[in-house]
């Protein structure tokens, strides 16, 4: 839990650290199902390396928030096209899972790509 940053709150940081895992591990079986970007089975770990090669260290502030609020939280109509870009061919879900948690909207939220010892 050293890696979410931002949440002052014990409890509310174990709380947004389990939507975090949450989030990720729901993505985790749509990739591994070939249901994200043409079928591709390693997205998050190809995007993750796409941040790494472009020397950013903001996977979850410039990746993740927009897969999850700016994607899969809105239809692809909606969506800027410099986010379709970005995530690659993702569909709407229509579910609360990436709707902005009350949390997200409490704390300015960082988590780091690496472990910050």
């Amino acid at each position: 839990m050293l890696f979410v940053q931002g949440i002052d709150n014990e409890t509310d940081r174990r709380w947004y650290t389990s939507v975090i895992l949450n989030r990720l591990m729901f993505v985790y079986f749509l990739q591994r199902q070939g249901f994200i970007d043409n079928k591709d089975l390693n997205y998050l770990q190809n995007k993750l390396e796409q941040s790494k090669q472009k020397g950013e260290n903001h996977f979850y502030d410039e990746f993740l928030k927009a897969l999850f609020f700016e994607s899969f939280a809105k239809p692809e109509i909606e969506r800027d096209l410099s986010v379709q870009q970005l995530v690659g061919k993702v569909k709407y879900l229509n579910g609360g899972l990436f709707l902005k948690h009350h949390i997200e909207e409490k704390y300015q939220i960082s988590i780091v790509d690496e472990d910050p010892i």
